[in-house]
């Protein structure tokens, strides 16, 4: 092993373990110009918080995708709706992931009408789904829906048979 073999290997190794982590940035604001503590200078600070585009990305996510979730987490909370066998999502293809996630986000949430422009309340990428403001909430409202009309039918099932079981008893 040369000197040069190790740092490849010791470079690729670290490369492979920065691949396998999320990117944060951190930006540091200087609250006034006289650093004193307790003090803040809001022309000062907002002024930076526009140099950085902080101030345009917040209203950017606001008014458009605010909320988010990776594809894998949505088809393991969402994805029994529509599919009766889901198991081992985490080991699937990522491509079958995003198609399955896909489907089900068309059942549950076709277009809308807004500003006069036909679009779905939410937009997927390569491992996330971005969805607008309160759509969340309307799907965990539908699952609510869905889980209490199934445990209805369930018990009805239930009772249906203890009366029939009884009918025959009685027959008898």
């Amino acid at each position: 092993d040369t000197v040069l073999s190790k740092f490849r290997s010791e470079l690729n190794k670290f490369i492979a373990a920065i691949d396998k982590t999320q990117t944060h940035y951190i930006c540091c604001i200087r609250p006034n110009g006289e650093s004193k503590p307790l003090a803040v200078g809001q022309k000062e600070t907002l002024m930076q918080l526009r140099a950085i585009g902080a101030v345009a990305a917040t209203k950017l996510n606001k008014e458009s995708y605010p909320q988010n979730m990776s594809t894998c987490d949505f088809l393991k909370r969402y994805g029994f709706l529509y599919f009766e066998d889901i198991k081992d999502i985490d080991r699937m293809d990522p491509s079958a992931v995003k198609e399955g996630a896909e489907y089900v986000l068309h059942q549950l949430l076709p277009k809308e009408n807004i500003n006069g422009v036909e679009v779905f309340p939410w937009s997927i990428g390569e491992t996330k789904i971005f969805f607008r403001s309160g759509v969340l909430e309307r799907i965990e409202i539908m699952i609510d829906e869905f889980i209490q009309e199934s445990a209805s039918r369930l018990q009805s099932w239930v009772r249906m048979r203890k009366v029939r079981r009884e009918f025959v008893i009685y027959r008898k």
